[in-house]
């Protein structure tokens, strides 16, 4: 996340049908895991065993790339780590088969530098204030969560920017529909939720009572999901003007039940950003180095196409 830059970097969401293995890339280089910013740290794949605490002979393809690393690991299991010296480095954790299933207490606390979570795996989340005290704008997806325990993000209010909390299927938040209890103090200031459409009215014809304490927050807004229908894929990815640090893209906007937001762009299988139409440019990247592009269309409440046709461009 630190080597790429993409016009118009703004928050993404929310994959709302599970259907983790969507990018082409990622299945044809065997890879599942995608870990940012940590290789200082994380230099093989035993130390990411021990990180993750499971058996290191269930991770293979291990990679490092740059400050981030990658590899495919077989089998579930749930995230819980405490190590300090992840927390000023890791910018991002993406789970693109679903393998997360939940996500310990505190284990994002006091990480600095956080930009995306994908966990599309997680469906009865348990674990609280997996966020507490991390004052960065971020974007978290939990596509498939269905319920989120009562102390669920802790304290994160931000001073500017905005946290992106998907969660579209979530119908459980907290005890009951009437307390604001998935929330600290100021813990949703600056915060952009996605959720089902029901919670509009699941409070005896009201909002439930954690969704409508984000709405009146400062800054804060609410996302209604009235439905999953994704996007359809764009098929005719190119690449248009290449120079040694940018290369423009060019597509079809794909058909779409909803209104199309914006496009994910993907390098080498990792999220980079987005773009709002064909033509736009991919900027910042390194001189004379491969890339495989792939797009994702999103549309208002946050479907996800599944990947378009990828394309392997080299910066002059």
């Amino acid at each position: 996340m630190k080597k790429y830059i993409i016009l118009l970097l703004f928050p993404l969401l929310i994959n709302a049908q599970f259907n983790p293995i969507f990018f082409g890339g990622a299945q044809k280089s065997g890879v599942n895991t995608y870990i940012g910013g940590v290789s200082s740290v994380m230099t093989s794949k035993s130390d990411l065993a021990n990180m993750l605490s499971i058996n290191v002979s269930r991770i293979t393809n291990f990679s490092v790339i740059g400050d981030n690393i990658q590899c495919r690991i077989r089998g579930s299991y749930a995230l819980s780590f405490s190590s300090s010296s992840l927390k000023p480095l890791m910018t991002y954790y993406q789970d693109n088969d679903g393998l997360v299933t939940n996500l310990s207490n505190s284990v994002f606390a006091n990480h600095t530098q956080l930009l995306r979570l994908y966990f599309p795996g997680v469906i009865t989340q348990t674990g609280t204030s997996i966020f507490q005290d991390v004052f960065v704008y971020n974007i978290l997806e939990m596509p498939n969560c269905v319920s989120v325990p009562v102390s669920w993000l802790g304290n994160y209010a931000i001073s500017s920017g905005t946290k992106v909390i998907v969660l579209p299927k979530c119908v459980t938040f907290g005890t009951n529909e009437l307390d604001n209890a998935v929330f600290t103090t100021n813990g949703s200031q600056r915060l952009k939720m996605y959720v089902p459409i029901s919670k509009q009215t699941s409070n005896s014809g009201s909002v439930e009572g954690d969704v409508n304490f984000v709405a009146t927050a400062t800054l804060s807004s609410i996302v209604y999901v009235p439905n999953y229908t994704a996007p359809s894929a764009i098929s005719n990815l190119s690449a248009g003007t290449v120079t040694s640090t940018s290369i423009q893209l060019n597509f079809t906007a794909p058909s779409s039940a909803n209104t199309i937001d914006f496009y994910e762009v993907y390098l080498n299988g990792v999220y980079s950003g987005k773009v709002t139409a064909s033509g736009q440019t991919v900027t910042g990247l390194t001189t004379a180095t491969l890339y495989k592009i792939e797009l994702l269309a999103v549309d208002i409440y946050y479907n996800k196409s599944v990947a378009s046709n990828s394309i392997d461009v080299t910066t002059l």
